[in-house]
């Protein structure tokens, strides 16, 4: 038995995805040209649910990624499902058009 209490649990919202786009910065090093790609923190920390992610120590804003992958793991597994049930939608089948929708 789990010691932690699992009642009053509720699904988030998956509107997290919705709050941030991913950014690349190119940057030099002395092995040449690279691309860092990411996500700001500034931008992310403007939704009420991102904005718990984000860690800060002096002045410096950052994301903690380890805290945020469950729920984006959660949204993907929506994204999923809502993908399937799309394409089951879209499915040809007997006496359906295969391009109808």
């Amino acid at each position: 038995m789990s010691k932690w209490n699992k009642q009053d649990i509720e699904p988030i919202p998956s509107i997290l995805l919705d709050e941030f786009m991913a950014r690349l910065k190119p940057y030099q090093t002395e092995q040449g040209d690279h691309v860092h790609y990411g996500i700001l923190a500034q931008e992310l920390e403007q939704s009420e649910i991102g904005s718990q992610f984000i860690l800060e120590e002096d002045g410096e804003k950052w994301v903690n990624f380890g805290a945020m992958m469950p729920t984006v793991l959660a949204a993907m597994a929506r994204m999923d499902q809502r993908l399937q049930e799309l394409e089951v939608m879209l499915e040809p089948g007997p006496g359906k058009d295969q391009y109808a929708c």
